[in-house]
């Protein structure tokens, strides 16, 4: 009776849909459109037109690379993995330009910044340096009691910093250009990016209590290795770093960040470099920051173990997306049987899926085709858990973009004077 019961269709088709893996329905896919290095540059008094003129519109040409790739991909996520300025010594004014332009011109969305006149240009300009005073006696307080906890950094199924559901949760991540490396960043660096950007460490936990959850954990690899000039900012880090370690979590993370992991010569295009101050290499004005890290292409090779450590415990699958490095790169890491991550340019032969892969997103900026990054999770019902791919899109040299809106002003101006003639 129990096997004619269980062979009835209504039944059957129950016994398929729930207990059949191969039917039981997928959460959505995780759809990521990453951005490498916009780098947009300023106007200064002295900067001709045809400068002036090339600035405004690479503007608009990396706003339309975003706004097509946006509207035809559909994202749920939109991250910018530093850079997002071509220099961290701008004035505030000139700084708040950059941010308005930024915020307007390439990636407009409602949670965006938006000055609207340029008094309030003058009044960042003007209280700066107050602000930035008051945001130091904040930080030297939120180490001492402890302010940097779960509490502060992070952030549970969020899909919008705004209101507008239509729109992706868009995250801007920092880089040497917006607030400079650890031997040379002030408390005024990085007062303006939390004022306008957004927190520099943070994370965000979807579907936690589910058999699928995922995470994205935004990390600011510019305050990780030393010397630095002032060394609250790595403790700050490195807090982040061991309160992510310690939580209790399942899932698979999306490191979100801008300077690459280690890795020998030959896995990328550029070999590791690190420069730290001398008085050979540095103006006498930055003779106070001698012995202090200067530039990194890559993390060390201690600070990558570490970070991998802390962040992908769990034995899980994961992807990491970062900038700096213009061309991109693509590598994988994996633990050997002592335990240390393993960088090779190749996927694991032994695909069990649980390795890391790294992307080093190609820079958007025209010189690199406006390329983007397409990043899709899908989850493995049967493996149960999430596979991560990568795409790189190229969109088209700039020079193509400069020559069909020049096209069309000639076209215009000629059917203009057709018709008045």
């Amino acid at each position: 009776m129990f096997f004619k019961a269980f062979s009835a269709p209504y039944i059957s088709d129950l016994y398929r849909y729930y207990l059949n893996s191969d039917l039981l329905p997928n959460p959505a896919d995780i759809r990521i459109l990453a951005i490498g290095d916009p780098q947009i540059d300023g106007a200064w008094p002295n900067t001709t037109p045809r400068k002036r003129l090339d600035i405004f519109g690479n503007d608009y040409y990396l706003g339309h690379i975003y706004s097509v790739m946006k509207r035809r991909l559909q994202p749920s996520v939109v991250t910018v993995l530093g850079d997002l300025i071509s220099c961290n010594w701008v004035s505030d004014s000139e700084y708040f330009n950059r941010t308005e332009r930024y915020a307007n011109r390439l990636f407009p969305r409602p949670d965006s910044v938006r000055p609207d006149s340029p008094s309030a240009i003058d009044l960042l300009e003007r209280r700066g340096i107050r602000n930035q005073s008051s945001y130091e006696k904040w930080f030297h307080n939120a180490l001492k009691s402890n302010i940097f906890d779960d509490s502060y950094f992070g952030y549970e199924d969020l899909n919008s910093w705004s209101n507008d559901s239509s729109e992706p949760l868009f995250i801007n991540t920092t880089g040497n250009h917006d607030i400079g490396y650890s031997g040379e960043m002030t408390y005024d660096n990085i007062y303006r990016w939390n004022k306008f950007y957004g927190k520099d460490n943070f994370w965000i936990e979807y579907a936690k209590n589910t058999s699928h959850p995922w995470r994205i954990v935004v990390l600011n690899s510019l305050m990780l290795d030393g010397p630095a000039k002032h060394n609250d900012f790595v403790e700050a880090n490195w807090n982040f770093v061991r309160t992510v370690s310690n939580r209790q979590f399942n899932g698979s993370t999306i490191l979100v960040t801008h300077v690459p992991l280690f890795k020998p010569a030959g896995v990328c295009s550029d070999p590791p470099q690190t420069q730290f101050f001398t008085k050979e290499n540095s103006a006498a004005y930055d003779w106070n920051k001698i012995g202090n890290l200067k530039s990194q292409n890559l993390l060390s090779y201690e600070t990558s173990q570490k970070v991998l450590d802390a962040l992908f415990r769990n034995n899980q699958p994961g992807i990491i997306l970062n900038g700096h490095n213009h061309e991109g790169c693509l590598s994988y890491y994996s633990r050997d049987q002592s335990g240390e991550w393993i960088v090779s340019k190749d996927r694991p032969i032994n695909d069990t899926g649980s390795y890391i892969r790294e992307v080093t997103v190609r820079s958007i900026m025209g010189d690199y085709d406006g390329s983007t990054g397409i990043v899709t999770g899908h989850f493995d019902n049967n493996k149960k858990i999430w596979r991560f791919e990568y795409s790189v899109c190229p969109f088209v040299v700039q020079h193509v973009w400069w020559a069909s809106k020049v096209t069309l002003l000639i076209s215009i101006l000629l059917q203009s004077i057709a018709f008045f003639v």
